[in-house]
């Protein structure tokens, strides 16, 4: 299990990619990089294993691919992941009727019984 980063206050989609690509590329690609530049295996065992631990990280770069760059980002309060802000005002707090984790499956819904 790896470690996950939250952002609780909007930021740019550009800083959230770049503290999202920041590990892989500090903890991956410098030691596999210096492991090829000197040849010493140790280095790129080391990044490839730090390189496969942020997949995380790579989903959410490339799930952030379509946000423009200016617009609001904020990690999602109760999964992984993230939402993006267009007004501070529309986004739902935990606790108000429009946070999907506060309604009922069936809320909004018509239901039948079953017969």
């Amino acid at each position: 299990m790896g470690f996950v980063a939250r952002v609780d206050v909007p930021i740019s989609a550009r800083a959230y990619r770049a503290g999202a690509a920041l590990p892989a590329l500090v903890l991956g690609g410098l030691p596999i990089g210096l492991g090829f530049a000197t040849g010493s295996g140790l280095f790129v065992a080391w990044g490839l294993f730090f390189l496969l631990e942020c997949f995380t990280d790579v989903a959410i770069l490339l799930a952030t691919r379509g946000v423009p760059a200016r617009a609001g980002v904020r990690s999602h309060p109760t999964k992984l992941g993230f939402r993006v802000v267009v007004d501070e005002r529309d986004v739902a707090r935990p606790g108000s009727p429009r946070h999907p984790a506060d309604r009922s499956p069936t809320e909004g819904r018509r239901v039948t019984p079953a017969p």
